[in-house]
């Protein structure tokens, strides 16, 4: 099994090697479709799998993935399958040529050495990361919140702590508000470009599949991201994008300075607004937000040691249930 799972197809070994490139649905929902065939020792056609039957597998491998510390995406086929009656047509070649190349086979052999290759580079990709403990909800006070989220934007983090603050924050005040059921915010992982996660920006607050803000996070100088921000204002059609960056003492007319045309461009400095967010969550909210920041540290980025500075500063300050 080992030699078979170093030795994939030499045909396939390009498409393999993409999508293990990224922790996302593509390769997730790829290493549940090769194992149908695997399963059941002969070749089929995997555009054709029925698809509610395969989603219910997906959530299983899913649920091992998260057993055994491997970062992986929930509802993977849900998500790729969504709006279509089959697989193919994605926007991911990879995908589209492994799937199609895999259904073409007529050794079941040579599908099998592609899932073991694939399968063991997912498995590479577990982690050793310490569990969150139990937060003490009664001590998240607004200092408390404040101080803790202050510490970790102060932390390096090649904008992993940014992003994900403010997602959890911002996620957590909309369920706290409790508007419309189908409203969500979304964030995409660290690395993963606005165009190839299919995002209007790094964080979406979204109605059903509408979206109603979206959020470019930096935690460098907030220029950075005005292309970014411009850009997805015209290609979602969007009424107003936001960036969040460090923008502690620009003015308006600064801001005015640095966009083409009069574009309805906000600018907001990110420990202004983590912090403004956090002034308006109630405890249960804040508790939910570092359990959401932990979330999004483990399986969004790849850094083990962002997740045990989260850890440890919650122990330090006294913000965890006493053992």
């Amino acid at each position: 099994m080992a030699r078979e799972a170093s030795h994939p197809p030499a045909n396939a070994k390009l498409w393999l090697d993409d999508l293990l490139s990224r922790i996302d649905t593509y390769r997730d929902g790829m290493l549940t479709l090769l194992a149908f065939p695997v399963a059941v020792g002969h070749p089929m056609n995997l555009t054709t799998v029925k698809l509610a039957g395969a989603r219910g597998v997906a959530q299983r491998v899913a649920e091992l993935l998260a057993e055994h510390e491997i970062p992986g995406r929930k509802d993977a086929l849900q998500t790729i399958a969504k709006g279509s009656p089959n697989y193919m047509g994605r926007d991911r070649d990879a995908w589209n040529e492994l799937l199609a190349w895999a259904s073409e086979q007529t050794d079941v052999g040579n599908i099998r050495r592609a899932w073991l290759y694939l399968l063991a580079g997912v498995a590479a990709t577990a982690r050793s990361v310490p569990p969150l403990p139990p937060i003490d909800t009664s001590r998240l006070s607004f200092p408390a919140t404040a101080g803790l989220l202050d510490e970790l934007l102060s932390t390096p983090s090649n904008g992993a702590y940014e992003q994900f603050v403010f997602a959890a924050l911002l996620h957590a005040y909309v369920e706290q508000l409790g508007i419309r059921a189908n409203e969500r915010v979304a964030t995409k992982s660290l690395n993963a470009a606005d165009a190839s996660a299919m995002a209007a920006g790094d964080v979406q607050h979204l109605a059903g599949g509408q979206v109603l803000e979206a959020y470019e996070i930096t935690a460098n100088d907030w220029r950075t991201k005005v292309t970014q921000a411009v850009e997805a204002l015209r290609r979602y059609d969007l009424a107003r994008v936001h960036i969040v960056g460090a923008a502690r003492d620009v003015s308006a007319d600064e801001i005015a300075a640095a966009l083409p045309g009069n574009l309805d461009v906000s600018v907001l400095d990110v420990h202004h607004e983590v912090r403004s967010l956090t002034h308006r969550l109630l405890k249960p909210a804040r508790r939910d937000t570092i359990e959401r920041l932990y979330d999004h540290l483990v399986h969004r980025q790849p850094r083990e040691d962002l997740v045990v500075t989260l850890v440890d500063a919650l122990k330090r300050r006294g913000l965890v249930e006493p053992s």
